[in-house]
């Protein structure tokens, strides 16, 4: 399906030396007896300033202002948006233009639908709303795991270092075969470890967070030397600190709020590396 769509704006008459639109047969004889060239012409004008297109122009910039957007995504819908350039834009406060069904833009309503959808800052539900959607299921773990990630690196910029996702530079046996995997470790200024996170799409159940949680971040501070790692969970109660007996290793389990807003999280996200750069182990370089 094309992506920009197009309407007939007027019929024009003209003589070309390529073909275009439908050969008037009788001007042809008439006016250009026995040559080829050029060719008596009829055609339509096309434009694409058209109500549907407004909406799609108007949805595209709209995302494209969402924040922390995919390379991937944002370049799509440049592409797309570059295609709708001829389209005019609809003025801010104003009602969308309306956009009928037709035998015209039949195939183009699902996407008209998405693009209202946008606009109002509406989403899809398991409702019976009257919106057909396509369902498709989301890996929650590794969508709380990478906000998580991206939100603290962002926050831990302040406090300077540098935070690797997924590190899997660091082992936990002497011989180097167990190979680790934290969702975050902060490093100082050295190079040297000063933090360590994991996410844990989970919630509080009635005897606490799972042991085994415990135990996976133990085995990370130990070989990064860390006196302290970090759990970050999806729901529960307030920060609870323990430590580990034979060792001064301790673990933070602390919880967050998904019932809140982005700004809220956000915030969340803020104290929480506010607190690994005050608790986190001294950079060498700065001891």
């Amino acid at each position: 399906m094309s992506t920009v769509m197009s309407m007939c704006g007027s019929i024009g008459d003209a003589s070309q030396l390529v073909m275009r639109g439908r050969l008037r047969e009788s001007d042809q004889l008439r006016r250009r007896s026995g040559l080829a060239l050029p060719l008596e012409l009829r055609y339509d004008e096309y434009y694409v300033d058209i109500a549907e297109n407004r909406v799609l122009r108007a949805a595209t910039e709209r995302l494209l202002r969402v924040p922390r957007l995919p390379s991937s995504i944002s370049r799509r819908l440049r592409h797309l948006l570059s295609r709708l350039s001829d389209a005019g834009r609809v003025v801010p406060g104003l009602p969308l233009p309306a956009t009928p069904t037709t035998r015209l833009n039949a195939r183009y309503q699902p996407a008209l639908a998405l693009a209202r959808m946008a606009l109002h800052g509406r989403s899809v539900d398991v409702l019976d709303a009257g919106v057909r959607a396509t369902g498709f299921l989301v890996n929650m773990n590794a969508v709380f795991e990478d906000f998580v990630t991206v939100a603290l690196t962002e926050a831990l910029a302040a406090f300077g270092g540098q935070c690797v996702a997924q590190d899997t530079r660091h082992q936990l046996d002497m011989a180097r075969r167990v190979r680790l995997r934290p969702d975050l470790v902060h490093y100082g200024a050295s190079g040297h470890p000063k933090g360590v996170v994991d996410a844990k799409y989970k919630a509080e159940g009635p005897a606490g967070y799972p042991y085994a949680d415990l135990y996976q971040m133990l085995a990370y501070c130990t070989p990064l030397e860390l006196p302290q790692g970090h759990l970050v969970y999806a729901e529960g109660g307030s920060a609870r600190d323990i430590a580990g007996r034979h060792t001064e290793i301790t673990i933070v389990q602390h919880a967050v709020d998904l019932g809140g807003s982005v700004a809220s999280l956000l915030d969340r996200m803020a104290q929480l590396a506010r607190e690994l750069a005050s608790t986190g182990s001294p950079d060498p370089m700065q001891v």
